[in-house]
């Protein structure tokens, strides 16, 4: 089993993909204006880090993220991390603030139990949510 940490922004994700002992397996950006689906490109990401890599459990602050939503209707686990636990764990640990690093750290936090479920919404919610997030754009 792996654990993913994804840290998003405007422009891209970072992610970080820790085993079950916290070593780092992986590492990668995806831009969004270079890839015109983020969650292929993640997925073909995790491929070659595992032989189960459909075991992966992500770990993301915003779980309201199309791309989180995305990801959950793929099949895969995804957890929210409280992004502030994740920035008292950062400020503890005396790490500085960037995207790579948060995501880094929200893998570990995944890996150690630190998030808690996303509870799946029905298809006709999920619908009205994303028609919402559109409209109000």
């Amino acid at each position: 089993m792996l654990f993913a940490g994804c840290d998003w922004s405007d422009g891209w994700l970072d992610v970080a993909v820790v085993d079950r002992t916290g070593a780092l397996v992986g590492e990668t950006r995806i831009v969004y204006a270079e890839s015109p689906d983020p969650v292929a490109r993640y997925r073909e990401f995790l491929a070659p880090l595992a032989r189960r890599w459909r075991a992966t459990v992500t770990g993301i602050e915003d779980v309201g993220l199309l791309f989180a939503s995305a990801l959950a209707a793929s099949g895969l686990e995804v957890v929210h991390v409280d992004p502030t636990r994740a920035a008292r764990h950062r400020a503890a640990q005396g790490i500085p603030k960037s995207d790579r690093a948060d995501a880094r750290l929200i893998a570990l936090m995944t890996l150690a139990g630190e998030a808690r479920p996303v509870v799946a919404s029905s298809p006709q919610a999920e619908a009205l949510r994303v028609v919402a997030v559109f409209f109000a754009a």
